[in-house]
């Protein structure tokens, strides 16, 4: 005999939980929940005095994410117990493809709830959900009607339950499932079927599905997900001093959790990044009400973000990564508002809606893609026909990552993937590094108005690196300036020189630092002072990167085939002058 799975011991142990809800008893931890394995999830829930109430006490986004924690597949044990209103949320997340109904979904999740409940399925689409009933049947069943005494002929595939309407369901993979549904509506209320079926040649399709669309915004846009047009003023700019100087005090009247009122979202905000500003800040909040009122804000604007970006959720990390990018622009808006200081931060979402201060921090991140923007369209990088490769793996992804439709944060110690912003100290560290591209890229545009840029074989890696230091070593050298390659002999010699003599590793090149910054510097008069200063600090770095790169490399180990900083060519017959 074969083991049971989870699912089906879950089963098991819902039958026995009583039908009618009651106020529970406990109540759950929904940190608890959120650490927990799906299957985890489905026992600890059972174990409680009265399941049924406690799943039926949750909001129907806490159920929604529930449900896509332990699987769609395991979730029957949950939908055994929750209320049609929480089945009605499922259904307007998942079976909807934009503003269509989506045939496979919607027959899979009718399939999961007439297994799990089919009376109150049933008695669901007589009332409230009659109209997704009629959706349901007049696009999946083909319905023939026996006239008089006459004998009936029809094709394979048809079945009667009363021998007067012949029905036939017009995928055979989900036959099982409507034939299942209309016994049960059948079973229900006969004189209900025969209306149901009679009615469905009636039916006006464009009509049906305009009006379903309409009620499902309606119901999801009280938890955040508004239609694209408006979800997507999420991402609207706001400065912080507008902010700033607003100081009237923010009353929303949200609704918070009774005996027969909506219940607060509580799962999407215990998903929230752990670290930041804005986590550390409602820890200091004493008040339930208020606490309250962030977290429905919260669970709206990951809803809303959901909307603006066209997420489809397939998966339980889609949503975590909503929560994850939620908390990071709050932080980084909770940063510039307040100067991160924590008490100023806790006043701060006192006074402004969550919507704001999300906007604050995600115009920092605009600021820099705009300017970005403003800067490559005379960018000398950009006229060399050049990528963004050119500038090197952090500093190039850096780069490309601003400028997607919304700028990311290019992490180089977390593996190069970038992710969106979570503090404003990345926000300082990306424009920090495109600052030093900007000016880079002019003192190269200099370099080159005097000293042009011969066709130099590139290969794939080819980096802005091997021009700036191949340069710098022919002057060292005191061969005519340019940036073609130099021998391996005059590499030797250049390092003879920068070493002054030392022979044992690690080889320190500090003292030529100054002369490497010197040199570039003479360029760079016409720049203002500030950009001098971040030229400075850019060349400084390279140098850094430079003198670590050669520091365990003995004159003797070198080779021409793979120079990242310098460009050589086999064979020379060059000598320094």
């Amino acid at each position: 005999m074969r083991d049971k799975t989870v699912t089906e011991t879950a089963k098991e142990r819902v039958a026995a939980v009583p039908a009618k809800p009651g106020k529970p008893e406990t109540r759950i931890n929904i940190r608890d929940l959120v650490s927990l394995s799906g299957s985890d999830v489905l026992h600890h829930i059972l174990d409680q005095d009265q399941p049924r109430a406690i799943v039926q006490s949750m909001s129907r986004v806490d159920f929604y994410w529930l449900v896509k924690q332990v699987g769609e597949e395991d979730a029957l044990p949950l939908l055994r117990l929750a209320s049609v209103e929480q089945w009605e949320h499922v259904l307007d997340m998942e079976i909807w493809e934009r503003d269509r109904i989506s045939r496979a979904p919607s027959a899979s999740w009718l399939g999961r709830l007439l297994e799990a409940d089919p009376r109150a399925l049933v008695q669901w689409l007589y009332g409230e959900g009659e109209l997704l009933g009629y959706h349901f049947l007049f696009h999946n069943i083909q319905v023939e009607v026996k006239k008089g005494d006459d004998p009936v002929d029809l094709p394979a595939g048809f079945f009667t339950l009363d021998n007067i309407y012949y029905i036939r369901v017009l995928d055979k993979e989900h036959e099982e499932i409507f034939g299942h549904l209309l016994r049960q509506i059948a079973e229900q209320d006969y004189l209900r079927y025969q209306s149901l079926l009679l009615s469905l040649s009636g039916v006006l399709p464009a009509e049906l599905e305009e009006e379903l669309y309409r009620r499902r915004n309606m119901r999801l846009a009280e938890d955040g997900f508004l239609p694209f047009e408006e979800a997507a003023s999420l991402y609207s700019y706001v400065k912080a001093e507008t902010v700033a100087r607003s100081c009237s005090a923010y009353l929303l009247d949200l609704p918070v959790e009774t005996e027969t009122g909506p219940s607060v979202p509580l799962i999407p905000f215990s998903y929230a990044s752990r670290r930041g500003l804005f986590i550390e800040a409602t820890e200091r909040i004493p008040e339930p009400a208020f606490l309250d009122r962030l977290r429905i804000e919260f669970a709206g604007l990951c809803n809303q973000m959901v909307s603006a970006d066209q997420i489809r959720i397939d998966s339980m990390d889609v949503l975590l990564d909503t929560c994850r990018k939620a908390a990071g622009y709050l932080n980084l808006g909770l940063e510039e508002l307040s100067g991160g200081t924590l008490n100023k931060a806790e006043d701060i979402l006192k006074l402004h809606p969550l919507l704001l201060v999300f906007q604050v921090g995600f115009s920092l991140t605009l600021e820099l893609k705009w300017e970005t923007e403003r800067w490559i369209r005379e960018a000398w990088f950009d006229r060399m026909s050049f990528g963004f490769s050119f500038w090197g793996d952090e500093w190039g992804g850096t780069l490309e990552s601003i400028l997607r439709k919304r700028p990311l944060y290019f992490p180089k110690e977390e593996g190069g993937d970038p992710r969106y912003f979570e503090s404003i100290s990345e926000v300082y560290q990306s424009r920090t590094i495109l600052n030093q591209i900007f000016v880079l890229d002019k003192l190269l545009e200099i370099i080159q108005s005097t000293h042009p840029l011969e066709q130099i074989a590139r290969d794939p890696f080819f980096t802005f690196h091997p021009l700036l230091f191949t340069f710098w070593a022919r002057k060292r050298l005191h061969m005519e300036p340019g940036f073609e390659p130099i021998s391996l002999t005059h590499v030797k010699s250049l390092f003879t020189l920068l070493r002054k003599g030392k022979k044992k590793a690690p080889f320190r090149l500090e003292e030529y630092r100054a002369v490497f910054i010197s040199d570039f510097l003479q360029f760079g008069d016409d720049l203002e002072e500030p950009k001098r200063g971040i030229l400075k600090e850019a060349l400084s770095r390279l140098w850094d990167e430079f003198s670590e790169d050669y520091a365990g490399l003995r004159l003797s180990e070198m080779e021409g085939r793979f120079s990242r900083f310098i460009l050589i060519r086999p064979e020379s017959t060059d000598v320094p002058e």
